[in-house]
């Protein structure tokens, strides 16, 4: 399948991106940034831990980089308390 638009494409993009964080540093491959369906098999057994979940996102332009940010949201265990964190990832 091919994203017929722009829209769609950016919004898969984003997608990924989002993916690629939550999934960062569990051997997984990166998804696909090609707007076509990758057809890999999935290993459903591998799953990323609870403080790597995006719990909202934000998408931001950067004017003076000329390009988009996502203002990734997680909500961790540190230290035995539950904390905020916000951190902004280039797309």
């Amino acid at each position: 399948m091919v994203f017929a638009n722009a829209g769609a494409h950016s919004c898969a993009q984003a997608i990924c991106r989002l993916i690629t964080i939550e999934e960062e540093g569990i051997g997984l491959p990166f998804p696909n940034l090609s707007g076509r369906c990758s057809m890999t098999n999935v290993n459903d057994d591998v799953r990323p831990h609870e403080n790597a979940r995006v719990h909202s996102f934000d998408l931001l332009k950067r004017r003076e980089m000329m390009r988009y940010v996502l203002r990734a949201t997680r909500y961790m265990t540190i230290s035995g308390r539950f904390e905020r964190v916000v951190e902004d990832y280039p797309i």
